[in-house]
């Protein structure tokens, strides 16, 4: 989803990934996370119940006489019906187990000035929502969160010891030590655009291949279309970064969002590891100044509005409201596809992979993951929640999606529907961390489904997975380098610049002056250090 993106910049390298059998099972621990790789979640994963059905007796090497609380916090908007849910999780928690749970949110707008305060002693916590973009280097760095060894896995966490991908802790380690569990499954991440297909069958335009077909079918709209309603190929506003990930996809660039180094990139190369000459500034190569050549073609077609840099609806809006004649992005275009077929009447949407012959960009397990505090009084007792939370179906499918028949309903334990309370306790609304494939939803558009299922076999994760670029020891450079990238790349992207290279040599210039050399000699440091403990 786009606010994953936005503040994810979140994700981090990874290993290429081959897709293992659903109900598939692999032991692992953190420090030997060798197994075959797998891709897909390993199913339902409900606990080995022993003959006496008691959760307890998977437990058997906690200490569970005395009560505790669980407290765990969570990321966003409290749920309306949070309190029912937790109450019916209780019920379960309680009489076996001796526990009860506590779940608190923290708001998107107070992340950045509490997430930091509850951890260092503010508040009672024992699980904490964490990943790259959700201060788990900088948290991990000040003792924030506890390590998760083999022998904790075995004695509070036996399920999940189990249950967990191998490969998915990679991206979890920090100086080869684990510091949060990752989520169990990964998903497609592969960027596409969605088009109003009506309008190019108005035209007669043939359907999407690839870039150059995309490229045609704007410069038609703007030419045919604009003039007559109105409507822009692409009503971008801001920037045009949405559409600069899809062009790099097919050189199967791997930059800093995908993983962490900095404002320099790499190429997939067959997944091999890159070495130190494999890294170039993005900014600096060809793949980017012929991308904003394109803009600037674009651009001066009348594909977009000359205004678009000060624009203020988004273009996912702006096509879902009939604004505009495309969208670039993956998973959420769907829905605004949707919104866009339902708002204008006679609207026909089209979703085309532009690059269909490269790598697919998967989400990485460490893009959401559960920490358990240092501060935590009883942690044992928290991975023991954790870990039922992750692998117990009726205590997932709780936490997960709420009560059965009020926010969800179960279709042959198969797929669900939404319940008539379902806008009180989304599904998914929070609990990423603990996500796996259960109970898809019944209503995913076929055209979502089919190409998810093309995506799948192509899914890849970096080379550098488990490798992220501390900018800790050059943060007054790379803050400098970032403030001319974020002053440059609006106009470039957009296309509204009179000399493509002349504006981006400009742009390196400063960004060298800004202390770009001392980011690539500490970056290169760090992964050299990082190579050695491969």
């Amino acid at each position: 989803m786009k606010k994953n993106r936005l503040l994810l910049l979140l994700v981090a390298g990874m290993l290429l990934c081959t897709l293992a059998l659903p109900g598939c099972k692999a032991a692992v621990t953190p420090e030997n996370p060798t197994t075959a790789p797998q891709t897909t979640p390993v199913g339902d994963t409900d606990e080995p119940t022993p003959d006496d059905d008691s959760l307890a007796a998977v437990y058997s090497q906690l200490d569970l006489p005395k009560p505790y609380t669980v407290n765990v916090y969570e990321l966003g908007n409290t749920p309306a019906d949070l309190d029912l849910v937790v109450a019916e999780i209780n019920k379960i928690l309680e009489p076996q187990l001796n526990t009860t749970l506590n779940v608190n949110f923290i708001g998107w707008s107070d992340l950045s000035t509490k997430y930091s305060l509850i951890l260092a002693g503010g508040e009672a916590v024992d699980i904490m929502h964490t990943a790259p973009w959700c201060y788990y280097y900088t948290e991990t760095a000040k003792g924030a969160f506890m390590e998760i060894t083999d022998d904790f896995l075995a004695k509070a966490m036996p399920l999940t010891k189990e249950s967990q991908i191998p490969e998915s802790w990679e991206g979890t380690k920090i100086n080869g030590k684990i510091y949060a569990v990752p989520t169990n499954v990964i998903k497609p991440e592969h960027k596409f655009v969605a088009i109003r297909d009506d309008l190019r069958e108005k035209y007669d335009l043939p359907e999407l291949t690839d870039w150059t077909s995309y490229e045609n079918y704007l410069v038609a709209i703007a030419k045919n279309e604009t003039p007559e309603s109105g409507i822009w190929g692409l009503a971008v506003s801001k920037n045009n970064a949405e559409l600069m990930d899809v062009w790099m996809q097919q050189y199967e660039i791997m930059d800093s969002t995908l993983a962490f180094t900095g404002p320099y990139a790499y190429r997939y190369n067959g997944g091999k590891l890159p070495t130190e000459d494999d890294f170039f500034l993005l900014w600096d190569s060809s793949y980017i100044r012929d991308f904003c050549k394109r803009m600037q073609y674009l651009s001066q077609n009348g594909v977009w509005s000359q205004d678009a840099m000060s624009g203020t609806v988004s273009d996912d809006d702006a096509f879902a409201n009939g604004q505009g004649a495309s969208i670039a992005w993956y998973g959420s275009v769907f829905t605004y596809g949707k919104n866009c077929e339902a708002n204008i009447q006679g609207s026909k949407v089209g979703y085309y992979d532009l690059t269909p012959n490269v790598i697919v960009n998967a989400e990485n397990y460490n893009n959401n993951m559960m920490a358990i505090a240092a501060a935590s009084k009883n942690p044992e007792r928290a991975g023991m929640v954790l870990d039922l939370l992750k692998n117990n179906t009726e205590l997932y499918r709780l936490y997960v999606g709420g009560i059965e028949g009020v926010h969800y309903i179960n279709v042959d334990d198969t797929f669900r529907e939404k319940g008539p309370d379902a806008d009180k306790f989304a599904w998914e609304n929070f609990a990423w961390a603990v996500r796996r494939a259960d109970l898809e939803p019944n209503d995913t558009d076929p055209r979502e489904v089919a190409l998810n299922e093309v995506f799948k076999p192509r899914m890849a994760l970096p080379p550098t997975n488990g490798f992220v670029f501390d900018e800790q020891p050059v943060k007054n450079e790379m803050a400098a380098v970032t403030s001319v990238v974020d002053e440059y790349s609006p106009m470039l992207t957009l296309g509204m610049v009179d000399d493509v290279d002349a504006t981006i040599d400009e742009m390196v210039g400063r960004m060298e002056q800004s202390g770009l050399a001392t980011v690539k000699a500490e970056l290169l440091r760090q992964y050299n250090a990082w190579l050695a403990t491969k």
